[in-house]
């Protein structure tokens, strides 16, 4: 099973459902909305990303609501917008905020708000997607690593990098495979050769020695991106995105979701995600009402089912549903996302935030 990453912590003061059963919410929730169908954005759907192990869901989030609002709101010069890129979101998230996670390192990506992620997308523009690629594989050709091997394991190395690993390290005999072990713990998996068989290691681990137990993001940053803080290769467009509106508190959030999704705007939600593990009663645990709100997703349609309200929650786990609520899968069978009932979620939401269409 994939492991669900731990992305930010705070606490949730939702005692009570929202009232979706009045006639009121019902009424206003009824109009279909699916944001991520073509007739609606017109051309192709905003990937579902995948954050795997580690800990972004707050720059994947961020990635979702820029790139759906450039596809829905923003003029396009082809059938295609050029996508953002979350790890890169990630990377100007810790340069504005240094040490900006909530678990107080400053040697990873981990943790973080998708709100201050997009101020900071907009303070610096994003990078060309093909400047990030060629800015990799020059990377990875340097240090002799295959790109899959960037991308699947230098996020990796910065989150789970810490003093007792240089230790251990230093004392093994055989880094390779001491290397190995410790993903293998990390990861949760038995043997981190049954998940990629081919990984050079020690090549990534050293490419990454000059990052780790420092909080040289920004080193790192115009180390390994350093033409994406070119004026020519950034998309300028994402330096005009307008502001976020953040709604925190117990009620209203559900009636401004339907609202907002009215408008062809997506929401972004921070919210308790062992709400999606399905089961009505799983929040009349006490240990819940003051627990961790510990994932950001976006939420992208609604509907009505069983007279009650239903969002459809866009999320950063990959193409597949995980859990017992309705999946929705595009035309080629591809999950999409999942409807959930919206009071149950609404109920773990801690808040909800979203483009000021206004400006």
């Amino acid at each position: 099973m994939k492991k669900l990453a731990v992305c930010l912590i705070l606490f949730s003061f939702n005692l009570k459902a929202e009232p979706f059963f009045n006639k009121k919410y019902r009424k206003s929730c009824s109009k279909y909305v699916n944001l991520m169908r073509r007739n609606w954005s017109m051309h192709r759907e905003v990937p579902n990303l995948d954050q795997g192990p580690v800990g972004i869901c707050y720059s994947h989030a961020a990635t979702t609501l820029i790139d759906m609002y450039r596809d829905i709101h923003m003029p396009k010069y082809s059938k295609r917008i050029a996508l953002s890129n979350p790890q890169y979101t990630a990377l100007l998230y810790h340069m504005e905020y240094p040490g900006g996670s909530y678990l107080g390192k400053s040697n990873t990506l981990d943790g973080g708000w998708a709100q201050k992620a997009i101020d900071a997308v907009r303070k610096h523009g994003m990078c060309r997607f093909d400047v990030i690629n060629r800015s990799m594989q020059n990377f990875s050709k340097e240090n002799q690593i295959s790109t899959r091997d960037w991308y699947a394991f230098t996020e990796w190395f910065l989150e789970f990098y810490d003093k007792k690993t240089q230790r251990e390290l230093q004392r093994a005999p055989n880094k390779s495979k001491a290397l190995k072990d410790i993903f293998s713990r990390y990861t949760k998996r038995k043997r981190i050769e049954d998940f990629y068989n081919y990984a050079d290691f020690t090549k990534i681990f050293n490419s990454m020695k000059p990052y780790l137990l420092t909080a040289s993001y920004k080193d790192y940053a115009k180390d390994v991106f350093g033409q994406c803080f070119k004026k020519e290769n950034i998309y300028l467009p994402t330096k005009r995105l307008p502001k976020i509106i953040t709604h925190r508190g117990i009620g209203g959030k559900a009636k401004r979701i339907i609202k907002e999704l009215d408008k062809k705007n997506p929401v972004g939600i921070t919210y308790n995600h062992q709400v999606l593990r399905g089961g009505k009663k799983w929040y009349h645990d006490i240990k819940y009402f003051f627990g961790q709100v510990d994932h950001q997703s976006v939420i992208v349609g609604k509907r009505v089912r069983n007279k009650k309200c239903e969002f459809l929650l866009k999320n950063s786990w990959g193409n597949y549903c995980k859990y017992s609520w309705e999946c929705q899968k595009d035309p080629g069978g591809r999950e999409l996302g999942i409807w959930m009932d919206a009071d149950t979620l609404m109920t773990a939401t801690s808040d909800i935030f979203y483009f000021d269409l206004k400006k």
